[in-house]
Protein backbone atom coordinates (compact mmCIF):
# COMPACT_ATOMS: atom_id res chain seq x y z
CA UNK A 1 0.00 0.00 0.00
CA UNK A 2 1.17 3.50 -0.80
CA UNK A 3 0.71 6.42 1.24
CA UNK A 4 0.40 9.76 -0.41
CA UNK A 5 2.02 12.79 2.17
CA UNK A 6 0.90 16.24 1.39
CA UNK A 7 3.54 17.62 3.23
CA UNK A 8 3.50 21.10 0.40
CA UNK A 9 1.36 24.10 1.52
CA UNK A 10 -1.60 24.95 -0.56
CA UNK A 11 0.19 28.36 -1.56
CA UNK A 12 3.57 26.23 -2.98
CA UNK A 13 1.17 24.02 -4.96
CA UNK A 14 -1.02 26.79 -6.48
CA UNK A 15 2.69 28.27 -7.87
CA UNK A 16 3.66 24.99 -8.85
CA UNK A 17 0.23 24.33 -11.02
CA UNK A 18 0.66 28.23 -12.03
CA UNK A 19 4.22 27.54 -13.52
CA UNK A 20 3.14 23.79 -15.31
CA UNK A 21 0.41 26.01 -17.36
CA UNK A 22 2.71 28.72 -18.11
CA UNK A 23 5.23 26.85 -19.54
CA UNK A 24 2.82 24.54 -21.30
CA UNK A 25 0.93 27.91 -22.76
CA UNK A 26 4.41 29.41 -23.51
CA UNK A 27 5.15 26.19 -25.41
CA UNK A 28 2.35 26.02 -27.20
CA UNK A 29 2.69 30.28 -27.93
CA UNK A 30 6.11 29.39 -29.29
CA UNK A 31 4.29 26.36 -31.88
CA UNK A 32 1.77 28.83 -32.71
CA UNK A 33 4.49 31.61 -33.83
CA UNK A 34 6.46 29.35 -35.45
CA UNK A 35 3.30 27.97 -37.57
CA UNK A 36 1.92 31.36 -38.43
CA UNK A 37 5.57 32.39 -39.75
CA UNK A 38 6.06 28.98 -41.84
CA UNK A 39 1.95 30.63 -42.95
CA UNK A 40 3.45 33.90 -44.36
CA UNK A 41 6.38 33.08 -45.72
CA UNK A 42 3.61 30.27 -47.83
CA UNK A 43 1.43 32.84 -48.49
CA UNK A 44 4.42 35.24 -49.05
CA UNK A 45 5.61 32.89 -51.90
CA UNK A 46 2.28 32.18 -53.74
CA UNK A 47 1.60 35.76 -53.61
CA UNK A 48 4.57 36.61 -55.27
CA UNK A 49 3.99 33.81 -57.72
CA UNK A 50 0.62 34.59 -57.98
CA UNK A 51 1.62 38.33 -59.11
CA UNK A 52 4.26 36.97 -62.02
CA UNK A 53 1.61 34.76 -63.76
CA UNK A 54 -1.25 37.44 -63.83
CA UNK A 55 1.78 39.92 -65.11
CA UNK A 56 2.90 37.03 -67.59
CA UNK A 57 -1.34 36.52 -68.36
CA UNK A 58 -1.85 40.30 -69.10
CA UNK A 59 1.33 40.27 -71.60
CA UNK A 60 -0.01 37.36 -73.36
CA UNK A 61 -3.15 39.06 -73.33
CA UNK A 62 -1.44 42.27 -74.99
CA UNK A 63 0.11 39.89 -77.49
CA UNK A 64 -2.80 38.35 -78.64
CA UNK A 65 -4.80 41.79 -79.48
CA UNK A 66 -1.65 43.11 -81.07
CA UNK A 67 -2.05 39.74 -83.60
CA UNK A 68 -5.74 39.84 -83.72
CA UNK A 69 -6.51 43.36 -84.04
CA UNK A 70 -8.38 42.49 -87.27
CA UNK A 71 -10.29 40.02 -85.79
CA UNK A 72 -11.48 42.37 -82.86
CA UNK A 73 -12.47 45.06 -85.86
CA UNK A 74 -14.44 42.48 -87.73
CA UNK A 75 -16.45 41.46 -84.41
CA UNK A 76 -16.89 45.27 -83.19
CA UNK A 77 -18.07 45.80 -86.97
CA UNK A 78 -20.66 42.67 -86.73
CA UNK A 79 -21.72 43.71 -83.17
CA UNK A 80 -22.88 47.15 -84.77
CA UNK A 81 -24.51 45.60 -87.64
CA UNK A 82 -25.79 42.96 -84.69
CA UNK A 83 -27.51 46.49 -82.97
CA UNK A 84 -28.49 48.00 -86.71
CA UNK A 85 -30.55 44.78 -87.20
CA UNK A 86 -32.01 44.56 -83.97
CA UNK A 87 -33.15 48.48 -84.52
CA UNK A 88 -35.22 47.96 -87.61
CA UNK A 89 -36.60 44.49 -86.37
CA UNK A 90 -37.90 45.83 -83.28
CA UNK A 91 -40.27 48.17 -85.46
CA UNK A 92 -41.47 45.02 -87.80
CA UNK A 93 -44.57 43.39 -86.95
CA UNK A 94 -45.89 40.09 -88.32
CA UNK A 95 -49.39 41.17 -89.80
CA UNK A 96 -50.41 37.70 -90.86
CA UNK A 97 -50.58 36.91 -87.09
CA UNK A 98 -52.88 40.64 -87.31
CA UNK A 99 -55.20 38.80 -89.95
CA UNK A 100 -54.88 35.33 -88.15
CA UNK A 101 -56.60 36.54 -84.81
CA UNK A 102 -59.11 39.13 -86.29
CA UNK A 103 -60.32 36.63 -88.89
CA UNK A 104 -62.54 34.38 -86.42
CA UNK A 105 -64.25 37.43 -84.58
CA UNK A 106 -65.64 38.84 -87.71
CA UNK A 107 -68.90 38.08 -88.47
CA UNK A 108 -70.98 36.44 -91.51
CA UNK A 109 -72.03 39.81 -92.34
CA UNK A 110 -69.12 41.60 -92.19
CA UNK A 111 -66.82 43.01 -95.16
CA UNK A 112 -64.17 45.04 -94.19
CA UNK A 113 -62.83 47.54 -96.94
CA UNK A 114 -59.83 48.62 -94.89
CA UNK A 115 -57.24 47.76 -92.60
CA UNK A 116 -55.09 49.85 -90.80
CA UNK A 117 -52.44 48.75 -88.12
CA UNK A 118 -49.92 52.17 -87.54
CA UNK A 119 -46.25 51.52 -84.98
CA UNK A 120 -48.58 52.00 -81.83
CA UNK A 121 -50.58 49.21 -82.40
CA UNK A 122 -53.72 51.62 -83.33
CA UNK A 123 -55.64 49.23 -85.51
CA UNK A 124 -58.89 51.21 -87.60
CA UNK A 125 -60.90 49.13 -89.43
CA UNK A 126 -63.40 50.05 -92.41
CA UNK A 127 -65.97 47.93 -94.08
CA UNK A 128 -69.95 47.49 -94.90
CA UNK A 129 -72.24 45.19 -92.83
CA UNK A 130 -75.47 43.78 -94.01
CA UNK A 131 -77.20 44.43 -90.85
CA UNK A 132 -76.93 46.04 -87.69
CA UNK A 133 -77.05 43.23 -85.85
CA UNK A 134 -73.70 41.88 -87.47
CA UNK A 135 -71.95 45.10 -86.57
CA UNK A 136 -73.10 45.01 -82.96
CA UNK A 137 -71.57 41.09 -82.78
CA UNK A 138 -68.37 42.60 -84.42
CA UNK A 139 -68.22 45.24 -81.69
CA UNK A 140 -68.55 42.86 -78.70
CA UNK A 141 -65.92 40.45 -80.25
CA UNK A 142 -63.67 42.63 -80.44
CA UNK A 143 -64.03 44.70 -77.05
CA UNK A 144 -63.89 41.48 -75.36
CA UNK A 145 -61.25 39.58 -76.76
CA UNK A 146 -59.19 42.00 -79.49
CA UNK A 147 -59.19 45.43 -78.37
CA UNK A 148 -58.64 48.11 -76.20
CA UNK A 149 -60.33 51.71 -76.00
CA UNK A 150 -62.63 51.02 -79.33
CA UNK A 151 -63.66 54.10 -80.76
CA UNK A 152 -67.22 52.80 -82.12
CA UNK A 153 -69.04 56.43 -83.65
CA UNK A 154 -72.21 56.20 -83.07
CA UNK A 155 -72.84 57.00 -87.10
CA UNK A 156 -72.14 53.18 -87.58
CA UNK A 157 -75.39 52.27 -86.37
CA UNK A 158 -77.94 54.97 -88.42
CA UNK A 159 -78.49 52.61 -91.08
CA UNK A 160 -80.31 49.08 -90.26
CA UNK A 161 -79.07 47.21 -93.04
CA UNK A 162 -76.33 48.07 -95.86
CA UNK A 163 -74.36 50.31 -93.99
CA UNK A 164 -70.80 51.67 -93.70
CA UNK A 165 -68.87 50.96 -90.38
CA UNK A 166 -65.67 52.21 -89.48
CA UNK A 167 -63.99 52.09 -85.86
CA UNK A 168 -60.57 51.74 -84.38
CA UNK A 169 -59.01 51.33 -81.13
CA UNK A 170 -55.45 49.86 -79.49
CA UNK A 171 -54.90 46.07 -80.32
CA UNK A 172 -53.92 43.99 -77.03
CA UNK A 173 -51.36 41.22 -77.44
CA UNK A 174 -49.87 41.82 -80.75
Amino acid sequence: MILQLDLLPAREKQNIKLVKIYSFIKKEAWFLFCLLLLLNIFVFYVKKDLARNLLDTDRLLEENKKKNQSLISDIDNFNQKTINFETIQSSFRVQSDLFLKLAPLIPQGINLTAVNLNSLNQLTLEGVYQKRDDLLILKDNLETDFMTDLNFPISNLLTRESGRFSLSGTVADF
